[in-house]
């Protein structure tokens, strides 16, 4: 028998996705790939209603139970992550309160978490906003086409967009969507304009290398005896990075692919 938790989450989704659509037909805006993306962000905080208790035929959440949700979230995900789910989420509040799913609409005035300096910034593994930007001209200057746009776009992966290294070396080219969207190991990335145009850039550079793999990252190294790149590796990654960081000038201890991913703002 299917437990009822289940089914009313299930019924909700449905809900929320004909809402979405119906809404989108009407203005001429949306893709298949952002309507998934909302529904995952929506999915993830139907499951933390439930195991919190909240999941009720007529939602009674409170701007209270959404700052503890912001709390969760924070735990977990960087700062854009959070704020990019929260976006989701006030889509589909706003339509259950049309829809009088819900009694009143807790997110009205819960304001999206900020980009406030960590305590972890002031560490010396990190690098600052200035050396950041240095690090990412220099590749720019010193790099030959291909691999500044395959090892800027890695960084910023890493960086701006808070995926691990073997998150980014697992991607796949089917992986890149429209609209910006990247599906990564267990979400869906909503890159800005800027970083999803370096996205095709690179992808167009890497069709011209007629490589065999799937593989999004490829290795541009292959001595003229391999006819085709090869998915770039854990051990390739780290040379790359630190080939840069020691060209930029900031190479030190404590600063690796790893503390890329929470660089100083």
């Amino acid at each position: 028998m299917c437990d009822p938790s289940t089914s009313h989450v299930e019924s909700l989704l449905t809900t929320f996705e004909r809402l979405v659509r119906a809404q989108w037909a009407t203005t001429g805006r949306g893709s298949e790939h952002t309507i998934q993306a909302y529904l995952t962000d929506t999915r993830q905080h139907l499951a933390w209603l439930e195991e919190a208790g909240l999941l009720t035929p007529v939602l009674r959440v409170t701007t209270p139970d959404m700052k503890l949700y912001v709390a969760w979230l924070s735990e977990r995900y960087a700062i854009t992550t959070c704020r990019r789910k929260l976006s989701s989420l006030r889509r589909f509040y706003a339509l259950a309160q049309a829809t009088s799913i819900l009694i009143a609409n807790p997110m009205l005035d819960l304001p999206l978490p900020k980009l406030l300096p960590s305590p972890s910034l002031h560490r010396n593994d990190h690098l600052t906003p200035a050396e950041y930007t240095q690090l990412l001209r220099t590749i720019a200057m010193t790099e030959p086409t291909e691999k500044m746009l395959r090892d800027r776009l890695l960084i910023k992966l890493l960086s701006e967009h808070d995926l691990r290294p073997t998150e980014a070396l697992s991607l796949d080219v089917a992986d890149v969507m429209p609209d910006g969207l990247v599906r990564a190991p267990g979400r869906v990335l909503a890159l800005p304009d800027r970083t999803a145009t370096e996205v095709r850039q690179w992808l167009a550079c890497r069709a011209l290398l007629q490589t065999s793999t799937a593989a999004v990252f490829v290795s541009l190294h292959w001595g003229g005896t391999a006819p085709n790149g090869h998915r770039l590796t854990p051990r390739g990654l780290r040379t790359i990075v630190v080939s840069h960081l020691k060209r930029a000038g900031l190479q030190r201890p404590g600063v690796t692919c790893a503390s890329l991913r929470h660089p100083a703002r």
